[in-house]
């Protein structure tokens, strides 16, 4: 079997923390039938775990943690009580044999995309995790470094960001200089920069479709001495862009190009949903910290999901939980997304529910002495551009009136024929324009407010 491999990588710029000796190494290594690719700051590390699982799969895999662990660690024994990372994942034919050391996080999709290694703090040799299991095809695991983590992980609850799911199926459904132009482009516009060394993401996948000309031939990679932000190749010789526009490859058969673009836009959401929803606000701790977590939300159609970016870098954002508005929190308008739709019922004030039915994202005003109870974190409307929508489409959801959405008369449909879909208008607590959406429906945004639509669209264009 064949494997695809694509790689990220950008500079952190926090001034705290311990500072990194060099770049990250990203090795990718396939031979006797095994694929290793392997995420450290330690070159030797790196190496040792290669070595250690090209010569000896078969025999590590079938013994003990404790076995495999000795073997790795007496490669790097000189290594012992520095600070050390590593993360690497083996594979070989449907079982796979993977180790982590220190911070950063493996991440694997095996029918559905979850954390395997969570970080730990503890960076010496001896603090090696070992996992391994049996895989079904399509199969993919990432490796994420610390500085990754901070855009991409949720500590406190496990979550890992929806754009871990969209980095694999890039990598499925393009091929892997594409996918590694755009990693690295979009690690460097968009996730959080105030982070202690590299920022660094690493994507394997299968790729079954090329199972038929696999050779057994060594193939090694490696990333070091490369400029931040440069897509990171497997074997593929790389071509030039002729010219570049804000960042996005334009090449000669346009094709490339395209791909890139549409790539970078559909991560602006997707990397933005954790720069909101994984930066707690200094000082604003939940108040409902023991509170059940949600049940998973209704997800939207990606087709039309709408841009959502940020007017300042690293915004402050609210933990969920419940909050009192000139008390715990400034009053104001806050904004609730999450990339994907907020559930009815996850958002009250005052004891009244904000959703009656699931809404893409909207915007609310809290008045002094409002109280406010909710499932997801938010931010202040202010950090937020203007929601943007895709192909002239919004999706169901609350828009502010002059920022998102202008005055005029517009279409909202259903957002299928056996749906009924409603559409209002609230000005100063006073709802008017009340209509029930079913089929093309005229309705009219009036000069200020917000307007509010449930399963339904609105066209703008």
């Amino acid at each position: 079997m064949n494997y695809k491999y694509a790689f990220g990588i950008a500079q952190g710029n926090s001034s705290s923390g311990r500072e990194t000796e060099g770049k990250d190494k990203i090795k990718s290594v396939h031979e006797n039938g095994v694929a290793v690719f392997s995420l450290a700051d330690h070159g030797r590390m790196a190496e040792a775990a290669a070595t250690l699982m090209t010569e000896r799969f078969d025999e590590q895999y079938a013994s003990g943690d404790d076995f495999i662990k000795t073997a790795i660690l007496e490669k790097i024994e000189d290594l012992s009580g520095r600070d050390n990372t590593l993360l690497f994942v083996s594979v070989k034919e449907n079982h796979y044999l993977a180790g982590h050391i220190g911070g950063g996080l493996i991440a694997g999709l095996n029918g559905s995309c979850s954390v395997l290694s969570k970080p730990e703090s503890k960076e010496d040799i001896t603090s090696l995790r070992i996992y391994k299991g049996e895989l079904k095809e399509p199969f993919g695991f990432m490796l994420l470094s610390e500085g990754a983590c901070q855009s991409l992980y949720e500590d406190s609850t496990g979550n890992l960001s929806p754009a871990c799911g969209t980095f694999f199926e890039w990598l499925m459904d393009y091929d892997e200089e594409t996918v590694s132009e755009a990693l690295a482009d979009n690690i460097d516009k968009y996730f959080l920069k105030d982070t202690k060394g590299e920022i660094s993401v690493a994507i394997m996948v299968s790729d079954p479709e090329d199972a038929a000309s696999d050779a057994e031939v060594p193939i090694t990679v490696e990333t070091e001495d490369h400029p931040e932000t440069e897509a990171y190749q497997l074997g593929i010789e790389e071509k030039q862009p002729e010219t570049e526009l804000d960042g996005e490859p334009v090449r000669e058969s346009g094709k490339y190009g395209k791909i890139v673009k549409y790539l970078i836009a559909i991560i602006v959401v997707a990397a933005a949903i954790f720069i909101c929803t994984l930066i707690p606000r200094d000082g604003a701790e939940p108040k409902d910290a023991g509170k059940e977590e949600p049940k998973p939300p209704v997800t939207n159609s990606a087709s039309y999901e709408p841009s959502v970016t940020f007017s300042v870098e690293n915004p402050e954002a609210f933990e969920a939980g419940e909050y009192k508005a000139g008390v715990d929190i400034p009053a104001g308008e806050y904004f609730f997304w999450t990339g994907e739709m907020l559930e009815p019922g996850s958002i009250i004030v005052n004891d009244d529910t904000c959703l009656s039915d699931a809404l893409y994202c909207m915007t609310i005003q809290l008045n002094e002495w409002d109280t406010l109870v909710s499932d997801h974190r938010f931010t202040a409307a202010e950090n937020v551009n203007p929601v943007k929508a895709k192909d002239g489409i919004l999706l169901s959801g609350k828009y502010k009136i002059g920022k998102d959405i202008a005055p005029g008369t517009y279409t909202v449909s259903p957002v299928s024929e056996d749906t009924k879909g409603r559409y209002y208008s609230i000005f100063d607590e006073e709802i008017s324009n009340n209509t029930e959406v079913n089929g093309d429906t005229a309705v009219v945004v009036p000069e200020e407010g917000y307007v509010v639509f449930y399963k339904s669209v609105l066209y703008v264009e």
